[in-house]
């Protein structure tokens, strides 16, 4: 009988230290995902064909955000033309800075990027209501490749990163995102043959939280393996 009672506390205890453990890593996924996010770029207007793309977003620091175009495309495949900005980004976002320098993979002779003359707004977006804007201290709310835009935009294995001034609380803008108040998106040439293509941000689930699904399910097992010892 007291064999028994010690071993319920025995187990007790574990189940203890295994909820500190998971209550860890919820924290540093907790932390990571508020820090910084992965949008997916998914194609609206035609065929996406061989397009994949994502942006990057991050608070810099307190009063900066660094977002990053990214073409996962494979190289000599489709190429990003332009970016577009909606009116909610400007809500929290201004003063752009970019250079066509310093990221891994890039061709930097041919990649360059300027502001558009006028905000057209992404083609295809009156399809999901796309709200063009001017953006605060900037000349539009469109960067595009200088002309000829296939070999001054962005190829497969390319990014541009991008700084901004932030204005409110970076949680809140993130929330504008997520809820889609806050969307970007690209215009791509080349997606299926010659055919070009557009694509608007689409907010995933945290990679974090898939890994701290998967770690529960490992400890649940590891405790089961245990027991059956």
């Amino acid at each position: 009988m007291v064999y028994q009672i010690l071993s319920y506390y025995r187990k007790v205890e574990m189940n203890k230290k295994y909820i500190k453990i998971l209550l860890f890593f919820v924290c540093i996924a907790s932390s990571s995902v508020s820090q910084a996010i992965t949008l997916q770029l998914s194609v609206f207007e035609n065929s996406a064909g061989l397009f994949s793309g994502t942006v990057d977003i991050y608070q810099y620091d307190e009063n900066t955000v660094i977002t990053t175009f990214n073409n996962t495309s494979f190289e000599n495949g489709p190429v990003i033309k332009s970016l577009h900005f909606e009116s909610g980004v400007a809500d929290w976002l201004s003063d752009p800075f970019w250079s066509n320098l310093d990221m891994p993979g890039n061709n930097v002779n041919d990649i360059v990027f300027e502001h558009a003359k006028k905000a057209s707004g992404a083609p295809g977006g009156q399809s999901i209501g796309w709200a063009v804007s001017h953006m605060k201290g900037a000349t539009s709310y469109e960067i595009q490749a200088r002309p000829p835009g296939p070999f001054n935009g962005l190829s497969g294995g390319e990014s541009l990163q991008i700084s901004w001034d932030l204005s409110g609380e970076y949680s809140a803008f993130i929330d504008d995102v997520k809820y889609g108040d806050a969307r970007f998106a690209a215009h791509v040439l080349d997606c299926e043959g010659s055919n070009s293509c557009s694509a608007v941000t689409v907010v995933p689930v945290p990679a974090a939280l898939w890994l701290f699904s998967s770690g529960l399910l490992g400890l649940i097992g590891f405790s089961r393996r245990k027991r059956a010892c």
